[in-house]
């Protein structure tokens, strides 16, 4: 494998690492260092995956063993809801869907998102109308310099009558 592939698979390890670490801590408040996450969990871990059945590839290797393309389908499923944490000591849920307080927070996240949308969309908005207004005053201008241009042609132009 050649160095950038190298570096390329080290990079979305990490990233995938972050993202469950991040999945970990906000869903159920357990703080594990990226670099600590298992797709198979140590006994003293007090999480376990939980994932639906067209995902279960991912999780037949350890995290550190898995292709650079794997690292970004596990990121995707764990943004899809397509993979979850469940605690241990929790009664397991052994359907293959998430837990309804995992469909609370995709929807939470989707509000989130779109809040960030709408404000990102309220700043182009403003810009906008910043850039027109901008392009009438120099239309204005325009026809202001055009309008006198106009006039000092003129007065160039006319026969200068000595007395």
């Amino acid at each position: 494998m050649s160095n950038s592939a190298n570096r390329r698979r080290a990079l979305e390890r990490t990233k995938c690492r972050e993202a469950l670490s991040k999945y970990l801590e906000s869903s159920l408040s357990i703080l594990v260092a990226p670099s600590q996450v298992r797709l198979q969990p140590l006994p003293g871990d007090r999480y376990k995956w939980r994932y639906k059945e067209h995902r279960q590839y991912l999780f037949a290797r350890q995290l550190s063993d898995l292709s650079t393309n794997s690292y970004i389908e596990l990121c995707s499923a764990l943004h899809l809801g397509e993979i979850w944490a469940i605690q241990i000591g929790e009664q397991e849920d052994l359907r293959l869907t998430p837990p309804d307080d995992d469909r609370q927070q995709s929807y939470d996240d989707m509000k989130r998102q779109l809040s960030c949308l709408e404000r990102e969309n309220e700043e182009l908005r403003n810009r906008l109308l910043l850039h027109t207004r901008k392009e009438e005053w120099l239309c204005h201008l325009l026809a202001k310099l055009q309008n006198g241009l106009g006039i000092m042609v003129n007065s160039i132009q006319q026969p200068k009558h000595v007395a």
